[in-house]
């Protein structure tokens, strides 16, 4: 994409509904995909080992921008800069065993990552991967497939001389 085209469409990543009749509680969310400059992807390793894409719930009258900050604030103890929405997924947890389906539906946004918050702990550890790495390793596959379109959509940008 060159100065003056129009952002591309957002995405809706498509994902698998339940089938069965259980409750449903949805939960909108906010995720943000950010690269060093090196082409890596910034994740948030939880305690237990796994590998999400910073970001979480977004509360009642807040939007989705302001979710992201706060969410890589509480998360990563960074600030965050939420950009533009590139995609859109779900996600569903829960079924049978927790009596009930969570659908977390997700916006997916470019995210810029600036400095440590000072006197801020995190919630997780920040890692970055490779975008290879984040496929094997992020725990979502919304979560995979978003980093497949911000790479793309990274790799088809061609800056003006």
């Amino acid at each position: 994409m060159s100065a003056g085209e129009p952002p591309p469409a957002v995405l809706d990543i498509p994902c698998t509904e339940p089938a069965d009749e259980l409750p449903v509680r949805h939960r909108p969310c906010v995720y943000g995909v950010a690269f060093d400059a090196a082409g890596r992807v910034c994740v948030a390793r939880e305690a237990a080992g796994e590998y999400y894409l910073p970001g979480g719930g977004i509360e009642e009258g807040e939007d989705a921008g302001a979710a992201l900050v706060r969410e890589v604030a509480e998360e990563l103890a960074r600030v965050g800069v939420a950009g533009a929405l590139f995609a859109t997924g779900s996600e569903w947890l829960g079924g049978p065993e927790a009596g009930e389906w969570l659908h977390k539906r997700a916006a997916f946004h470019h995210l810029t990552l600036g400095a440590a918050l000072p006197d801020a702990t995190a919630e997780h550890t920040l890692v970055w991967l490779t975008p290879a790495e984040a496929g094997a390793r992020l725990q979502y596959a919304c979560h995979r497939q978003a980093v497949a379109q911000a790479q793309c959509i990274l790799n088809s940008f061609t800056p003006e001389p």
